[in-house]
């Protein structure tokens, strides 16, 4: 939406110019005045309104976000509204030459899809409410494609059901920013997300979003944290999450973080409730050793010291494919009594 006001403001300076001669000539003189050929005068007035209607168009971001914040509409259906106002105004500008309100039309398509919507939900949300299902997500941050690839799949499916919850990561970087925390960024506020102690873990734990948003979707949880407090968020999420997902997909020795992980999991964690994730490039004689290794530090106040062994389960997979996904989710639906 904030682009296709931008997109905007780069015609416009250029259709005021084509209808009137002396604002045409007036603008040419500035710019040869400022050294500026034809053809950056051109590109001046294409940047000059993408900036202005740019200045105009930050309110608008802004109010876009405060509405995600307070749940008024989810980041799938602002990308789908986005495309159907996209698509409704250009096929208006067709319709324009059968007369100057023709314009209007896209506008009233998109009031049209809304109220369909909204009818829509009403009539869904008639169904029975079904208890949250909270998934924790560890993984090693070094897959980067590979992880991007398997979360796009698995929160398809999952968000309906309940929250994600992560350790914020390079990795996902594109695939779980949401429109709040891009305009943060933007603005240099991102730093008052980060957990910075106990105190501030607990602060971002009471904000967690644990609701539906209207379209019956639940959001996707992302903890910051520093190098010196990401270990106790890790131990908070784990005690807080119904099902934990551990992806070892190249699990080495080199990875020193997931070894806290996997050692907090067997001392605090029912390992019924976790599954991990494995493939060819995850080192397996290394992991069958560092599990045994920390099941004989197990702590005795730990839920799994029943057991004689660990009993955990693994899931090894080849090529991410929708039937492996199948088998994932209902290891994972298993740590939830029927």
């Amino acid at each position: 939406m904030f682009l296709i006001v931008v997109a905007t403001g780069s015609q416009t300076i250029l259709s005021i110019a084509a209808q009137d001669e002396s604002v045409l000539l007036a603008i040419a003189r500035a710019g040869f005045a400022m050294g500026l050929s034809g053809t950056g005068v051109f590109v001046g007035m294409i940047l000059l309104g993408m900036l202005l209607f740019g200045l105009l168009g930050w309110p608008l971001l802004l109010w876009l976000g405060r509405l995600y914040e307070r749940k008024k509409f989810s980041d799938q259906s602002l990308a789908v509204d986005s495309i159907w106002l996209l698509f409704g105004l250009i096929d208006s500008i067709g319709l324009v030459f059968e007369g100057p309100l023709w314009i209007l039309t896209g506008l009233i398509a998109f009031a049209a899809y809304k109220i369909t919507l909204a009818l829509a939900r009403r009539l869904l949300d008639r169904g029975p409410i079904v208890e949250p299902k909270t998934l924790l997500l560890l993984r090693v941050f070094a897959l980067g494609k590979r992880s991007e690839l398997l979360f796009d799949k698995l929160r398809k499916h999952w968000q309906p059901l309940g929250s994600i919850m992560m350790i914020a990561g390079p990795d996902l970087a594109t695939s779980t920013v949401e429109p709040h925390e891009f305009l943060e960024f933007l603005s240099g506020r991102q730093a008052a997300r980060f957990v910075t102690d106990r105190s501030a873990l607990q602060q971002r734990i009471d904000q967690t979003d644990w609701q539906r948003d209207p379209d019956g979707r639940y959001r996707i949880n992302e903890f910051f944290c520093h190098d010196d407090t990401w270990q106790m968020t890790v131990e908070q999420l784990a005690s807080r999450s119904g099902a934990i997902l551990m992806d070892l997909r190249s699990f080495t020795p080199a990875n020193q973080g997931c070894i806290f992980e996997l050692g907090r999991l067997i001392d605090g964690v029912d390992l019924t409730r976790v599954v991990f994730l494995i493939d060819s490039t995850t080192d397996s004689a290394f992991l069958h050793d560092t599990l045994q290794q920390l099941w004989s530090k197990v702590a005795a106040t730990s839920p799994n010291i029943q057991g004689a062994t660990p009993a955990v389960r693994v899931l090894k997979i080849t090529r991410q494919s929708e039937r492996e996904l199948a088998a994932l989710l209902r290891l994972m639906l298993g740590a939830y009594p029927s």
